[in-house]
């Protein structure tokens, strides 16, 4: 079990594990919701299975109160296009003049929403920080890599995102 509320239960040994609080935690004055004193973070565990070992990440985003979903500005869908290709190196999310990737005729980011609350930007900033985490563990996991040098270790992230599907 780890903070916030975390568990994840395996048939499969669990050979290492640790948690990280996020840093971005919302806003202490919202008492009513709570959030800010959940400790909210990501918990992780490797285990060891007939696959071989399994990164498992397990969090809990900030909550939504409002529900409200609306679409993203073409710019903001343009430039988070652009900030997950940074963020994962795969340049194929973006087009060579910038823009996004396009599936068919089709934006890669068509008819994505966005949250309309006044949270989002804390999701965001967490979302960030379990890139950040993920990232630190894919490099830690040298001894199992391809000829490229990247983790070949399989990766499973689960828990509540709080976003729209």
């Amino acid at each position: 079990m780890f903070g916030a509320g975390l568990v994840t239960l395996s048939r499969h040994p669990i050979i290492r594990h640790q948690f990280w609080r996020y840093a971005a935690a919302g806003f202490a004055s919202s008492v009513t919701c709570g959030d800010y004193y959940a400790g909210k973070g990501v918990g992780w565990v490797r285990l060891s299975t007939p696959l071989g070992e399994v990164d498992v990440f397990n969090t809990h985003l900030h909550a939504n109160y409002c529900h409200d979903y609306r679409l993203p500005p073409p710019d903001l869908a343009r430039s988070a296009a652009a900030a997950a290709a940074a963020i994962t190196g795969d340049e194929a999310l973006t087009a060579a003049d910038g823009s996004s990737r396009m599936i068919g005729n089709v934006p890669a980011w068509h008819g994505s929403r966005i949250a309309d609350d006044d949270d989002a930007g804390t999701r965001v900033a967490q979302l960030l920080e379990l890139s950040e985490v993920i990232s630190i563990i894919a490099d830690s996991s040298s001894s199992s890599s391809d000829s490229g040098g990247r983790s070949s270790r399989h990766v499973i992230l689960g828990g509540d995102l709080n976003c729209k599907p």
